[in-house]
Order: C-alpha cells, then sequence, then structure tokens
C-alpha cells in the first residue's frame, strides 16, 4: 500500500483489497505541527520554534483538519506513536492564537512514572517503516 497527501491535505491512497475503512476517514488531514516554523539553534540545528526541539523527536503530532481542529479519538490513534495512549493523552491543549485560529500547543495528558509521579512524555522518533509485507492472498 502506498498512501500520500498534497498541500492541501488531500490523501491518496493505492493498495489492494476494499476501501470500506478508508471511506470514513476525513477529507483533510494536516498534522498541527505541518506549517509551525522552524528555526536554527546556536549550533546551527534546525529546531521546532515552539518547542525548541529538534522536529524528528518531538512528540507525534496531532491530526487535524485545515482549520486547525483536531479530530476526535478515534483518528488520533491512527497516527503513529499514538496507538496506545489513553483518552486524555489524546486530547490536544488548544488554544485561540491572536489571530483567532485555535492553535495546538500541547498535550493535555500527563502519564505517571514508576514513582507514581506525573510528567510529560518524552519526545521520542516517532516515525517508523510503515510498509508491512504482503501476504499470499494479497500476492496472487
Amino acid at each position: 500500500m502506498l498512501a500520500s497527501t498534497d498541500s492541501h491535505g488531500y490523501l491518496t491512497i493505492f493498495g489492494f483489497g476494499n476501501d470500506d475503512k478508508y471511506k470514513r476517514i476525513p477529507n483533510e488531514l494536516f498534522f498541527h505541527t505541518d506549517y509551525r516554523p522552524l528555526m536554527r539553534d546556536s549550533n546551527e540545528f534546525v529546531v521546532d520554534e515552539q518547542t525548541q526541539q529538534p522536529p524528528h523527536l518531538m512528540q507525534p503530532p496531532f491530526l487535524v483538519n485545515a482549520d486547525g481542529n483536531p479530530y476526535d479519538l478515534e483518528f488520533q490513534r491512527l497516527v503513529p506513536g499514538r496507538e496506545h495512549l489513553t483518552d486524555a493523552q489524546l486530547n490536544p491543549h488548544v488554544i485561540t492564537n491572536e489571530r483567532g485560529m485555535p492553535e495546538i500547543i500541547g498535550e493535555n495528558g500527563e502519564i505517571e512514572d514508576e514513582n507514581n509521579q506525573q510528567t510529560r512524555p518524552r519526545g521520542t522518533a516517532w516515525v517508523r517503516d510503515l510498509v508491512r509485507p504482503l501476504n499470499l492472498v494479497e500476492l496472487r
């Protein structure tokens, strides 16, 4: 299967089988970090302006529509790295910026470490191999 999106958020999927489960997916799919500004740090590395982290080490992004409004929890679980999070961790913290547009500034959810201390989830690389091998039925 091959999936791609364009700059307008339109999703195109090429693959084998039927498209029943993909018919429910919204027409506009953006990550909340897609158009956030980047900057260079003192070592000339590229970092996210808001979090000061390299983009590949940031938390998995939230799925939003073209206006920046996050989608329901069922769609947030489709993002690699968010599959097993609790509902509280899938709800973003949204504010209205100076232009009157919604903006996600972080996660509402907290997680407990081994000492029962509330901590923010650490940034980890969430990109992984998304292509799975074809089974025998698909190969035929």
